[in-house]
């Protein structure tokens, strides 16, 4: 049972939350898909999120917990850390890893360069469940401003954590792709929108939100969407996901 549960679990995200690391932590991340963006030189970023799974069937494990994120902007360059509060969610397999880093280099920026190009990885030191599901996850991303919204594009391995999928053992990497752009253009307070793909295996749609509520404080919302509804050969169930986050950033420079 844990083993099948382990498997159904595999489209954890983030975490960032952050993302990375978090993978899940703005503004590293769409949904599931990192960005080319890192945190201002200088600053911190602190965030509060929830991440669960919606099951159809009940489950007798936790399917939800908080997750505490730090990211810290340094030139070019961003590191983050993610802090799963509930450990028998982690430790049942549903996320990867009760505490981990995420790094991430931007190496070109679009406006001196044609393109934004970053290269990065989550979920550094998570626990590997036998070597075989969870392990860090390297990606390279590229974005460009398309008239009124932004376009990412990359290629990622060990996609949301996982190493291998399913009993099949099919390794978890494939293209990521992203978009953004504002949908309520306030001048204080304006709603972007983000949408991302993430391919594999372990197919996932993003659908989620994002807005500042003055200089200091913002919020996010993503809901994940299962390319399908089980997997192929165990039949196990992937779940819909969903996170909400509250962001406060702390300047030091």
């Amino acid at each position: 049972m844990i083993m099948k549960l382990l498997k159904c679990a595999l489209l954890a995200s983030l975490i960032n939350l952050a993302a990375a690391g978090c993978a899940m932590a703005v503004p590293s991340m769409l949904n599931n898909v990192p960005t080319t963006d890192i945190v201002d030189d200088g600053n911190f970023l602190l965030m509060l999120n929830y991440f669960g799974y919606d099951y159809n069937e009940p489950q007798d494990l936790p399917t939800s917990s908080p997750v505490y994120s730090l990211q810290y902007g340094f030139k070019k360059c961003e590191l983050g850390f993610d802090y799963v509060s509930k450990s028998d969610f982690v430790d049942n397999g549903l996320y990867p890893g009760k505490m981990a880093w995420n790094f991430k280099w931007r190496i070109l920026t679009e406006g001196s360069d044609p393109v934004s190009l970053a290269v990065g990885a989550f979920y550094l030191g998570t626990k590997s469940y036998n070597n075989q599901y969870y392990g860090s996850s390297p990606y390279f991303v590229f974005s460009k401003q398309i008239k009124d919204a932004r376009l990412h594009l990359g290629y990622q391995t060990n996609l949301l954590g996982a190493r291998e999928v399913d009993d099949d053992n099919k390794k978890s990497r494939g293209v990521i792709v992203g978009l953004d752009g504002v949908i309520y253009d306030h001048p204080k307070n304006p709603v972007t929108l983000y949408l991302d793909y993430t391919g594999g295996p372990l197919a996932t749609y993003g659908f989620g939100l994002y807005q500042p509520i003055n200089p200091s404080w913002s919020w996010t919302y993503s809901f994940f969407k299962p390319a399908m509804k089980t997997l192929p050969v165990s039949g196990g169930e992937l779940p819909d996901q969903h996170w909400f986050g509250v962001c406060y950033t702390i300047p030091t420079k």
